[in-house]
């Protein structure tokens, strides 16, 4: 176990020639199976790319203080000579160990603090750094390359993040005609990504995890998570966790209506339509697209094209048809944008995305090619 305070890196994330923004340790004993930490770099010191491939054939990690994680990967993201996958991975290491460390505590506390938030709002500051002009379709290329951890929830919640920041920024310069998106606005849809099933840290671990078919009981039970995420938010929020009253608002719809249906079918308040916020409509996009395409230990995924074809299916009823034809246009290639495809495979209409699977609840469905597919 990792001496609480000291956080793991992989030395193939250093960028040569840039100086250190703080100190990396190595555990001597690592080869004894213990753990004894020195200072192996100073911070400001620059390894040249000799120095960081010694480095990566002597040391698996280097570790650095909890406290500089931020500033380390805030300063490496800036450079653009980094291998996004490296920095993907190492980014998705950070996330899914603060996310469950948050989770676990909420276990005890039931809401939300303002230091987990502003903790979580600086890891959505971080994808936005790492995501902002990237198209889904790239964006889904390094996460369908990333090994997933065995927690699907927080996995899941970190992609999630991703392509909802991803979605918001090409909308936002394409339907308000801005050349750059708001970055404000970038960081909290990432952040309702994060937090969009906090929820669940409310209901026992063999139920989130339980990839079988639901009990009425059990799902009963799992559809009050949204509800409750809202509530853990709005509980103990001290001035809006800093916030502006608009952008909190914007925040826990997202967390609450991020299963409600375009139909009135979903969950909690069967709202419909423009009933439901912008940023929930998109989360619950993303959410579904992750779903599909994410390879899991249980399941293969689905190819961007078939994942595409399925979601079609669910146009006008789970999920806003504009909102869909504009998430198409960034998740295929050129190539495929004039192509028509189709599958024989189709969703349940209460398939939630927000549960692992032993296998996904496929139907047969007639094929119906997605640009002819109506509701």
């Amino acid at each position: 176990m990792l001496t609480p305070g000291l956080f793991s890196i992989s030395p193939s994330i250093l960028v040569p020639l840039t100086p250190l923004p703080c100190d990396l340790y190595i555990n001597s004993l690592a080869h004894q199976g213990e753990q004894k930490f020195i200072k192996r770099y100073r911070e400001g010191q620059s390894l040249s790319k000799e120095d960081i491939q010694k480095a990566s054939e002597q040391y698996h990690y280097f570790y650095l203080e909890e406290s500089k994680r931020i500033d380390f990967f805030s300063l490496f993201l800036s450079e653009t000579t980094c291998n996004p996958y490296q920095v993907a991975m190492a980014l998705k290491h950070h996330a899914v160990e603060d996310l469950s460390k948050k989770f676990s505590d909420l276990k005890s506390q039931q809401f939300l603090s303002s230091k987990q938030f502003e903790d979580l709002k600086q890891t959505a500051s971080l994808f936005v750094q790492f995501v902002e002009n990237k198209k889904i379709q790239d964006l889904h290329k390094i996460l369908a390359s990333i090994k997933a951890f065995d927690f699907y929830t927080f996995d899941h919640s970190l992609n999630v993040a991703q392509y909802n920041i991803s979605f918001l920024s090409q909308y936002q310069k394409e339907t308000e005609k801005e050349k750059k998106a708001k970055h404000e606005d970038l960081v909290l849809i990432g952040l309702a990504g994060l937090l969009h099933d906090v929820g669940k840290s409310q209901l026992s671990g063999e139920l989130i995890n339980f990839p079988g078919k639901l009990s009425p009981e059990q799902r009963q039970e799992i559809e009050t998570h949204p509800l409750t995420g809202a509530k853990m938010l709005i509980q103990k929020s001290t001035e809006y966790f800093g916030l502006s009253m608009v952008e909190f608002k914007n925040l826990c719809r997202a967390v609450l209506e991020h299963h409600e249906n375009v139909n009135g079918t979903g969950y909690p308040k069967k709202l419909q339509g423009e009933e439901i916020h912008l940023w929930a409509k998109i989360t619950a996009i993303s959410d579904f697209f992750d779903a599909l395409t994410t390879p899991r230990s249980y399941h293969t995924p689905s190819d961007v094209k078939t994942a595409l074809a399925i979601m079609e299916r669910s146009r006008d009823i789970k999920i806003e048809g504009t909102l869909f034809d504009f998430f198409k246009t960034m998740a295929l290639s050129t190539a495929d944008k004039n192509t028509l495809f189709s599958t024989p495979k189709e969703l349940p209409y209460d398939f939630d995305p927000c549960k692992p699977h032993q296998e996904l609840p496929f139907m047969k469905a007639i094929p119906k090619t997605l640009k002819n597919l109506k509701k």
